[in-house]
Formats: structure tokens, sequence, C-alpha cells
């Protein structure tokens, strides 16, 4: 009986190292190495850094006339898509990312087949070409972005530009 009793408390005993090690979470937005990005807020405050997208990411229809967010280091798409927005080329550069250093951008869709990232614009006379990046606008030099890697992603835009 007592061999029994000892077994069956040995038994519970290694249920419970589970659940006591699973109560040691991670600080919030953190996922080891990388923070997570869950709102369209998070990936603005986003800078140098590791980040990986929680879920799918949506800008609510904005239309973006300088980059929505800097970023350097990674960004994870984690499977997940940035959509709802379109980009507006006015006078300056335009793209979702102003980039800062090293990048690696993976596993990540912009726009959708059903909704692509509108591009417009145009260039503004003499000496005044415009550039825009459905995904990535880089700086000036003092802040040019180097080595960039792109695995596993995937853009879809639509692009119109008038001559002025």
């Amino acid at each position: 009986m007592m061999k029994k009793l000892i077994s069956v408390l040995l038994a519970l005993a290694m249920l419970a190292v589970p659940v006591l090690s699973a109560s040691a979470e991670e600080p919030p937005g953190a996922e080891g190495e990388y923070t997570l990005i869950r709102t369209a807020d998070d990936l603005k405050n986003a800078a140098e850094g590791n980040y990986r997208l929680a879920n799918d990411i949506d800008l609510g229809g904005q239309e973006l006339t300088v980059a929505f967010a800097t970023l350097g280091g990674v960004l994870d798409g984690n499977g997940h898509s940035i959509t709802g927005f379109s980009l507006k080329l006015e006078s300056n550069n335009v793209g979702l990312l102003l980039l800062r250093g090293e990048l690696t951008v993976r596993n990540l869709t912009v726009g959708s087949p059903d909704a692509p990232v509108a591009v417009s614009g145009g260039t503004s006379g003499a000496g005044g070409d415009a550039f825009a990046g459905v995904l990535l606008r880089n700086t000036s030099n003092s802040g040019r972005a180097y080595n960039v890697t792109f695995e596993n992603v995937h853009i879809w835009g639509d692009v119109t530009f008038e001559m002025r």
C-alpha cells in the first residue's frame, strides 16, 4: 500500500513540473530573442532589433507619404502579412519601412492578391526624381542600409505613375 501511495505522489509531482515551468513566462512582447509585433502601433514604434509578427497587421487604409516605420535588424513575418495601406509619392521617397543599418526580412507578405498596395505619384520636374518601394525605403547617406536580405517575402502592389 505504501508503494502505491509513493507512486501516486511521484506521478502527481511529475505532472506539476510542466505547470510550474510554464508559469515562468517571458515578459510581454518578447518571444525568445524577438520582440513581438501585434499591432500597427507596435510596428510603427519598432527600431533596431529583432522583431516577429504575432498576427496579420492591417494599417486601416492609411495613405503613406513618408515611411511608416524605421527598422534595422530582423523582421520575421512569421507567415503573416501587412496590408491596408497605400503609398503616395509627393516630393520624397516613400515606403513602408525606412531602413537603418543591416536588415533581414523573412516569411512576410505585403499586400494581397485581392488588395495589392497601391503606389501612385510621379516626378516633380528637373532633377526631381522620385522613388518608391512598396516595402522599403532607404535613408540618406548618413544612415544608409547595407546587407539587406530577403527570404520568403511576397509583395503585391499596383503601381501608377504620371510624368509631370
